[in-house]
């Protein structure tokens, strides 16, 4: 028999498919927690400080990885580019669905994955990668409704114009992150708690920034509020530790498209 599946990376797979059962879950919170009257930007606050204080706090530092500048660069990139991210998805979810968000998104994170995994990486695409990328672009443009084919009035058009927008820019920034994540795993420079930390660290001012010109954040909170905080900062949490672990074990396409078998 010609074709054989070898495993591409066990562990990668895995940390891959949680990767993406922590996205949705994070999506589906945040989407809640907005519909429960909290602010975009308040959401953005609490994963940077929850990223920022739990990992600071029950982190132990013994690494000997040796840091230059062009390292701390690729941090810091990465955790500026994750709060926009974050902050463009979150306000989408003002004007889109949580499912056809969630699908656009996820959906742009893996075409320009791919794309920027060849060119930049040098990973190798086969015709099982260009097939999924073709139907990955055909999947966005139909999931985000373009107006000839399912019809909006003005109003409508230009709301659903915006979040689709910022949907793109949030998968496009995600695929960014990616690389360069999978530039430090192979410089042997990627350490998940500084990735993390980094994260929350350009999260905090900017966001307390930003909620100066939004509108007021939520200042009383019942139980359900409590526990959807809870839930969220745990997903947070997840979701970026296994994006971390994911690219640490596999090449960018094979997190963005994740699949532990392939065929040779």
């Amino acid at each position: 028999m010609a074709d054989r599946f070898h495993c591409s990376s066990p562990k990668g797979g895995l940390y891959s498919f949680a990767l993406g059962a922590f996205i949705a879950l994070n999506f589906l919170i945040a989407k809640a927690m907005l519909m429960k009257d909290f602010n975009a930007f308040e959401l953005i606050f609490l994963r940077s400080v929850t990223h920022l204080v739990v990992l600071v706090t029950f982190s132990s530092w013994e690494s000997t990885i040796s840091y230059t500048l062009y390292d701390l660069f690729i941090y810091l990139c990465c955790g500026t580019m994750g709060l926009v991210s974050w902050s463009v998805m979150v306000l989408a979810f003002e004007t889109l669905e949580v499912g056809d968000g969630t699908t656009i998104e996820i959906g742009v994170y893996v075409m320009f994955t791919m794309l920027f995994g060849h060119f930049l990486l040098s990973e190798n695409v086969d015709k099982y990668d260009i097939a999924i990328l073709i139907g990955d672009v055909v999947g966005v443009a139909l999931v985000g409704k373009p107006s000839m084919i399912f019809g909006h009035n003005d109003s409508q058009r230009q709301l659903h114009i915006v979040g689709l927008a910022y949907v793109i820019v949030s998968g496009f920034l995600c695929a960014t992150i990616t690389i360069f994540v999978r530039i430090a795993s192979n410089r042997g420079t990627l350490d998940m708690k500084l990735f993390q930390i980094f994260h929350g660290i350009a999260g905090i001012p900017l966001t307390i920034l930003a909620a100066l010109f939004s509108s007021p954040w939520k200042v009383t909170y019942d139980l359900n509020d409590y526990l959807l905080m809870l839930a969220y900062q745990f997903a947070c949490l997840g979701q970026t530790a296994c994006q971390a672990l994911a690219l640490e074990n596999d090449d960018a396409k094979n997190v963005a498209v994740p699949r532990q078998f392939r065929v040779s």
